[in-house]
């Protein structure tokens, strides 16, 4: 059985005690198992839509999730419940090294991976119990999941997956979960990351010994698949799922007597405006600050961290590395096309930003540089997007009396 993968859900293998039925298009179990059965019962899962639709590219998604125990019980224990029972019923009681997880995919990709607690597994009892640094968090498992560039139709829905992983001769490096988070909190979404070089090959070479690791178990169980959004992009129904809350019990037997347990996961996605000060009521930048932005406005996933600009004029396109090359030693601009210039200026930093803070950029680069931006003509970079700085509180009379001469 090296390798095979199922993706049935529960109680699958013991139809007599787990009756399957149909949740939004996924085969949940019933709770209708005999008392005196061992295993684990999804329950119907508990959602909440909401938020006003917003324009593609303008805000940035974020999701997270918790795991809760009942009043005054124990996570560790509950988790430790559900394994056993997960183990008795779906595994026959097998020995080795048993994982479970919650990710998320998009179109069958893989986006993130949190292990919530591996166990090793011998004659019957457990021997070792880990868990992820990133996943325990004193009596509450909770966590991050996934921080997202500006959100369109192409990247705002995810599938949230629960799966258990089993060897039957090797133990699963929690350690390797650890690593790849330090390394990409805030990288995003690889797929979306530009080709220039990005994502790190320290990055990738996670991934893949991870990916690796997982894919050599013995046996992979899908036990659960919903999918959510974080925003209402564009005119989408307002029911979009932004709140899932999934509720699990759990039963088995350890000698003579049976145990039986509940616990709930808990995923939220929502989404933000900006990575600035920006108030989403008024639409506007709060104050808003050439040097303040610039210095927020990084890549992360360079080492060390380097400003979006400063990363541009090293290992941008060709156009714009010798754009922001002049512009920043104060020299002029030679050509003719300042305006198109800016615009496929702003067009690099739409590769990391949403469209008002890749606005907020532009801004803030022409304030900063203002020097050679003045030597470039560089006023009909201002005037010929009034409107837009004006639309979100960026000022502009100092700058452009400064670059017009007016």
């Amino acid at each position: 059985m090296h390798g095979r993968q199922t993706t049935k859900g529960l109680g699958v293998r013991r139809k007599t005690a787990f009756a399957l039925i149909g949740v939004a298009g996924l085969f949940l179990v019933s709770p209708t198992a005999a008392a005196s059965a061992s295993g684990v019962v999804l329950g119907d899962p508990q959602t909440q839509g909401g938020g006003t639709a917003v324009n593609p590219g303008d805000v940035y998604g974020v999701a997270d999730f918790e795991v809760h125990a009942p009043p005054g019980g124990s996570v560790s224990t509950a988790l430790t419940g559900l394994m056993e029972g997960l183990i008795a019923k779906e595994y026959g009681n097998n020995q080795g090294s048993y994982l479970l997880t919650i990710e998320l995919q998009r179109n069958g990709q893989t986006l993130v991976q949190k292990p919530l607690i591996s166990i090793t597994y011998s004659n019957k009892q457990f021997l070792f119990i880990t868990t992820s640094s990133q996943s325990a968090t004193s009596t509450i498992y909770n966590g991050t999941l996934l921080n997202t560039d500006s959100l369109d139709g192409s990247n705002n829905d995810v599938d949230v997956l629960l799966k258990s992983y089993y060897k039957a001769n090797s133990n699963f490096d929690l350690s390797l979960f650890d690593t790849l988070n330090d390394v990409s909190a805030s990288f995003g979404i690889a797929s979306k990351l530009d080709a220039v070089g990005v994502t790190s090959s320290l990055l990738g070479s996670i991934q893949k010994v991870l990916q690796q690791s997982l894919q050599s178990s013995d046996e992979t169980q899908q036990l659960f698949q919903y999918r959510m959004s974080f925003a209402q992009v564009g005119q989408v129904d307002p029911s979009r799922i932004r709140l899932l809350v999934l509720p699990i019990t759990y039963s088995y037997q350890s000698g003579s007597r049976w145990y039986t347990g509940q616990l709930n996961l808990q995923v939220r996605t929502w989404s933000v405006s900006s990575k600035f000060r920006f108030d989403p009521a008024s639409g506007k930048f709060v104050s808003p600050s050439a040097s303040v932005i610039l210095n927020n406005a990084t890549v992360s996933q360079t080492s060390p961290t380097m400003s979006i600009v400063d990363y541009l004029q090293k290992s941008g396109d060709e156009n714009v590395r010798s754009f922001l090359t002049t512009i920043e030693g104060n020299t002029a601009y030679s050509g003719d096309d300042i305006y198109s210039k800016c615009t496929e200026l702003l067009g690099a930093f739409h590769k990391y930003l949403g469209n008002r803070d890749s606005l907020a950029l532009l801004w803030a680069t022409m304030n900063e540089y203002r020097v050679g931006f003045k030597k470039s003509n560089g006023g009909a970079c201002v005037t010929g997007r009034q409107a837009d700085f004006d639309n979100l509180g960026l000022p502009t009379a100092e700058l452009t009396a400064y670059l017009t001469g007016k």
